[in-house]
């Protein structure tokens, strides 16, 4: 564990043991999860969605990787239980896809609330890192890398990623 956060960006470890530390930020970690939670992570991606500007939930797609038992959901959460940070991955056998990835930082006025849900949005990837590590898995794909230069979101997006190790792969991305 001590080798995999040393991978980590400097500015990572710092901010997740920050998050870990001092801002009272819970993980949960859900495979197979019900119903309820289901319903629960596609509202708030979905409202996530309209402040980036991207697709809501796929819900053919999400509907068949939750009916496969795939489906694992993490969330961050402040301590009155409201979701800082939330992931939906496809679990296989030995790896983890990322699938999608939420938080409503865009809709806090305040920098030092938009500074604290970034940090509980490492400590999630962290947190999910190591938990689908004790599970058995090796391979953790955060769900693509932009190759181009023209986007500056996604180069920032591209440099977030970075901040965790790891290396880039060049894979399809089927969904059958």
């Amino acid at each position: 564990t001590k080798a995999r956060f040393a991978m980590c960006s400097k500015n990572s470890r710092y901010k997740i043991e920050r998050a870990r530390r001092s801002d009272g930020v819970e993980i949960g970690f859900t495979g197979a999860p019900g119903a309820e939670r289901v319903s629960e992570f596609i509202g708030y991606y979905d409202a996530f969605a309209v402040t980036k500007g991207v697709a809501p939930v796929q819900r053919t797609q999400f509907d068949a990787i939750t009916n496969s038992q795939k489906l694992v959901i993490a969330a961050a959460r402040d301590s009155e239980g409201e979701i800082l940070a939330a992931r939906a991955y496809v679990l296989g056998q030995t790896r983890a896809r990322l699938i999608y990835s939420a938080s409503l930082f865009r809709l806090q006025s305040d920098s030092s609330v938009r500074n604290r849900i970034a940090r509980a949005n490492r400590l999630l990837h962290w947190e999910d890192i190591s938990r689908f590590r004790d599970l058995g898995v090796i391979s953790y794909d955060m769900g693509g890398w932009y190759t181009g230069q023209g986007n500056e979101a996604l180069l920032r997006i591209n440099s977030f990623k970075q901040e965790f190790g790891g290396k880039v792969v060049d894979e399809w991305d089927v969904f059958r």
